[in-house]
């Protein structure tokens, strides 16, 4: 069993394996609406990288799936827009980049009537 820590702290990432546990690190969540997804995308993130030692470049693989089939189906749009808005600068390094590595940028999600 993998213990979950949740914190909130100023300058670490969105969240980290340390020592045997996992960080989610939510001082950056201002929407409750966030706060599930973000924390069940940190965990998936983490124990796909760390636990099941397949790397990072899994880890954001697992992630992009996510996102762009079972999150625009459930939420009936794509809940990574909420935090980073529809368009993030990066590095050539950092394409396709999870939400980990990212500032949050508050955007309210369009939606018609």
């Amino acid at each position: 069993m993998t213990e979950v820590i949740i914190v909130s702290s100023e300058d670490d990432g969105a969240a980290w394996f340390k020592k045997g546990k996992i960080y989610i690190n939510v001082r950056w969540l201002n929407l409750e609406e966030e706060a599930e997804w973000f924390i069940d995308e940190s965990f998936m993130h983490e124990y796909i990288e760390h636990l099941l030692g397949l790397g990072h470049n899994s880890a954001i693989y697992v992630e992009k799936v996510l996102r762009k089939l079972l999150y625009s189906e459930w939420y009936g749009f794509n809940p990574v827009n909420l935090l980073y808005g529809r368009t993030v600068r990066r590095h050539r390094w950092e394409q396709g980049v999870s939400r980990a590595s990212s500032r949050p940028v508050h955007v309210a999600p369009r939606q018609s009537l």
